[in-house]
Order: structure tokens, then C-alpha cells, then sequence
């Protein structure tokens, strides 16, 4: 079979298609900012909540971006929790947009949310509560909305900076959902990225609670280094992962993190996300416009692995053990590449791209087959497939 495929690479029609210089240059989705641009939904509504101070109904709203031609169809989304003493602030002060454009880049779904506010003075206690059932609704919502948004439910992260940072540190450690919308679904996430911020008390974090990073300047003065350290230490005390980041400098340190940080940032989510399980294949968004010249395929798969690109017109679900199921029609499939992964990261991605033929009509199916590294097949990835009107 082997032979076969291998002979059926010289095949015209097989390399027209494959095009000269079809492999681009290695990245990794939520590790890179794989995607040239990003679209964003601006003040969607995820709830409603009585604000106290003013005793009226605030219809709370949020900023929805995504990366700009994602075809994936289950996306792990991260909450945007902006700063400001819980008096001012905004999801759309430019350091809370740089953040969500950088991580959709990336490929994440970033929801960047606004919360119940008061009008002025120091926050006390119940602002905090206020802010966090906010963001519960905001977390409920992205659930309840998961289809329509293309989300993964199971993997949903946060992220603050301050004030938003003592919201999503409240929100993971401390029970009670508030009544901000969308009741029913639930409102837990997978891991925290706390920017200068506490958690209220450090005792109510236990076991069992989601894994934080905790960035934080060693000068600050509006929220003492020394808090960082309490809650590290009660992290590591209950067993919670954490980790720590002493920062050069005081509080609200933006510009740092988005210049220095970000890629910690996107490991971070990478590892508790569980994002290095996203393995397969996946035809990248775009070949179906008319008129389009190019079909670009991305294989995700262990690091140095072999993989057999392999492709027919003709589609069958034959089981085989251990090797899966496949997919394609073993009359008239055809090897199209047989590549080895990038040796780094972990768990990285290779493109391919493929120039269709003018007159190209018909479903083609693709498969990826991988290799023991000692000349056997042992494993068959997801099929994928690409209906050309």
C-alpha cells in the first residue's frame, strides 16, 4: 500500500496541485499569533444587574473578538476583566484592546467585558462581589452562546489586571453566582491570570481550584508585592498550580507584559487549557470564497512526528484497530506529502498550502496517517473535507 501511495506522488495532477514552495513556515495556534487579523463584535449583552449605589439596572455588555478567518469550530475563549479601583475603567482603554487583539491573533476567543461600577470613593468588599457575579454571568453566557460563537465550553480562561485581576481571583475562589444572566449554565473556569492583583482572602482559595499565574510588580505601591506572595504561598499550601512573576516595577505594568509577558501568557493558557490535546487536521478557512486559488491545510501533531498527507475523491469509514478509522477510498487515494513535524513546541502545527486547479468540482476528502518513526503506520487523524461546487 505503502508502495502505492508513494508511486501515485508522481501522479501530474497530484503535484499541480501541491504547487511549488507548499509548506509555510511553522507556527502554533495559541502559542503564536498565527492569524493576520482579527474581527470584533463591540457591546453584546450578557446580563443585567441592579447596581446599588444608583438603584437602577445596569444592562452589562461586553467586546467580542475572534480571529479574523477561523474556521475551527469548538474555540477556547478568555474573559477580559478591566481595571480601575472598581470606580472607572473600561474594556476598550487601549491596553484592554491591545491584550484581546493579541490573543485573537493567537487564535483564542476573547470576550472583554465591562461590571457594575461605583460612582466614586475606595471599593469595599461588595464591589468585589458585585464584579465577580458580573463576571460569572459573563462566563455563563459565553457557555450558553457556545455554538453560536464557535466556543469550547470545557476551556475557558480569565485574565485581569488590578481590579479586574481581584474579580477573576474572587470569581474562581469563592462560591455564590449572583444574579447578573443567563441562569443554569455553569459559571467555573479552567485557570486565572492575575496582573497585580489579591484575592480578598487568600483562605478561601482550596484545593481543587483552577491554576493561576500570578504577574506582579515587586515596587508596587497600590497593591503591595507582598500580596502576590500570600497568595502564592496559600497556592502552593492547598496545592493549587501557580505560578509567580515578580515584575521590574510598580502597578499597572501594561506595556510590560504585552511586550515581555504575552508569550508566558499564552503558554500559560496553552498548558491549562489543555490545548496541547487539539491534535488533527483542519482545512483553514477561506478555499470556499470564489474564485479563491489556494486551500491551506494545517496538521497538528507530536513534535518530529512523520506524517502521510493523504487525499481521494471517494470516502469510506472502515475501522483498522489500533490505527483508527479510515476515511478515504483505498482505490483511488493518493499521497500528497510526507513530512516531519517542526522539532518544537511540544505539540506544533504544519501548513500546507495547495493551489486548486481552475475547473476543480467535487468533494475531496483528506486524511493524515503518521509514522512510527521505523516505517509503520500507527495512528490516522480526523478526516477532513473540502466540497468544491
Amino acid at each position: 500500500m505503502l508502495r502505492t501511495l508513494v508511486f501515485a506522488l508522481t501522479c501530474p495532477a497530484v503535484l499541480g496541485m501541491l504547487g511549488p514552495a507548499a509548506a509555510q513556515a511553522p507556527t502554533t495556534r495559541y502559542r503564536d499569533p498565527v492569524f493576520a487579523a482579527h474581527t470584533v463584535q463591540n457591546a453584546l449583552a450578557y446580563g443585567t444587574a441592579l447596581n446599588r449605589y444608583t438603584q437602577l439596572v445596569d444592562t452589562l455588555v461586553l467586546d467580542l473578538y475572534e480571529p479574523g478567518g477561523d474556521a475551527a469550530l469548538a474555540r477556547p475563549a478568555v474573559v477580559l476583566v478591566h481595571g480601575g479601583g472598581f470606580v472607572n475603567g473600561s474594556r476598550r482603554d487601549a491596553h484592554n484592546v491591545a491584550f484581546c487583539q493579541d490573543l485573537a491573533r493567537r487564535g483564542f476567543v476573547v470576550a472583554s467585558i465591562d461590571y457594575r461600577l461605583r460612582p466614586s470613593g475606595m471599593w469595599d468588599y461588595s464591589d468585589i462581589v458585585d464584579a465577580s457575579h458580573d463576571l460569572k454571568a459573563a462566563v455563563r453566557w459565553l457557555r450558553r452562546f457556545a455554538a453560536t460563537y464557535r466556543l469550547d465550553p470545557t476551556r475557558i480562561g480569565t485574565i485581569g489586571g488590578s481590579a479586574g485581576a481581584i474579580t477573576c481571583l474572587e470569581a474562581a475562589a469563592v462560591p455564590g453566582e449572583g444574579a447578573s444572566g443567563n441562569p443554569g449554565w455553569p459559571s467555573h473556569v479552567d485557570c486565572v491570570v492575575d496582573m497585580w492583583g489579591y484575592l480578598h482572602d487568600e483562605q478561601t482559595l482550596d484545593a481543587g481550584e483552577p491554576p493561576i499565574l500570578i504577574l506582579h510588580g515587586v515596587s508596587d505601591t497600590t497593591i503591595p508585592y507582598t500580596r502576590a506572595q500570600a497568595l502564592a504561598q496559600r497556592a502552593a499550601t492547598v496545592g493549587v498550580p501557580h505560578e509567580l512573576v515578580p515584575l521590574q516595577g510598580g502597578h499597572s505594568l501594561y506595556a510590560l507584559v504585552l511586550s515581555q509577558e504575552i508569550d508566558r501568557i499564552a503558554a500559560f493558557y496553552w498548558r491549562h487549557l489543555r490545548l496541547g490535546s487539539l491534535e488533527g487536521l483542519a482545512a483553514r478557512d477561506g478555499w470556499q470564497m470564489p474564485g479563491a486559488k489556494h486551500l491551506t491545510l494545517d496538521v497538528t501533531a507530536p513534535a518530529g512526528r512523520v506524517y502521510l498527507l493523504l487525499l481521494a475523491a471517494q470516502r469510506i469509514d472502515q475501522p483498522l484497530g489500533r490505527l483508527g478509522t479510515l476515511c478515504l477510498d483505498p482505490s483511488a487515494m493518493l499521497l500528497l506529502a510526507r513530512t516531519t513535524m517542526p522539532a518544537t513546541p511540544r505539540l506544533p502545527v504544519d501548513s500546507v498550502q495547495l493551489a486548486i486547479p481552475d475547473g476543480l468540482h467535487g468533494a475531496i476528502y483528506w486524511q493524515c496517517a503518521f509514522d512510527d518513526g521505523l516505517g509503520r503506520l500507527d495512528v490516522l487523524s480526523n478526516c477532513t473535507a473540502t466540497v468544491f461546487p
